[in-house]
């Protein structure tokens, strides 16, 4: 009996927390995708997602293999800027792997942009463009046009 009533506390708990977990990220801009695209012949792969806070303040991630250099990397999303289907977005990077150049290192700062081309047939391909790393780079000052086409897909919703 303790079992069934601790079972129906807990699936209270989910029912009543879910829709309000929903109504905190409704209407929150953010932007999130995955995929490859081919650069310098060969596929790379990301993941991202980022998400704008009712305090203005951005949570996110980027995952990075780019298999033509042959090393990956991870970034904290930290700034998201949306215009239109468009996303600029920007943080530091925490992770490398050992093969990583020495221009891509933990504590580097990165930006890079999206562009969400809707879905079904008659879309054209999801964009993204370079990460580019620099000390100083954020999404509220200019970022890298997306024009490597992906296979995959991206949503950017203000």
């Amino acid at each position: 009996m303790k079992k069934v009533r601790l079972l129906l506390v807990i699936t209270l708990v989910v029912v009543i927390a879910l829709p309000a977990a929903s109504a905190v990220a409704k209407g929150n801009p953010k932007a999130n995708g995955g995929g490859t695209t081919v650069e310098g012949g060969e596929k790379s792969t990301f993941t991202f997602n980022a998400v704008q806070r009712k305090d203005g303040t951005v949570k996110g991630h980027l995952v990075y293999h780019f298999r033509t250099a042959g090393f990956s990397f991870r970034m904290k999303i930290d700034c998201l800027r949306i215009v239109g289907n468009q996303a600029g977005l920007s943080g530091t990077v925490t992770k490398v792997s050992d093969s990583a150049p020495g221009f891509v290192f933990v504590g580097q700062k990165g930006v890079f942009s999206v562009i969400d081309n809707g879905q079904g047939h008659g879309a054209s391909p999801d964009l993204i463009s370079d990460v580019l790393l620099y000390g100083g780079a954020s999404c509220l000052n200019a970022f890298p046009a997306p024009y490597l086409p992906m296979q995959g897909n991206i949503t950017v919703q203000s």
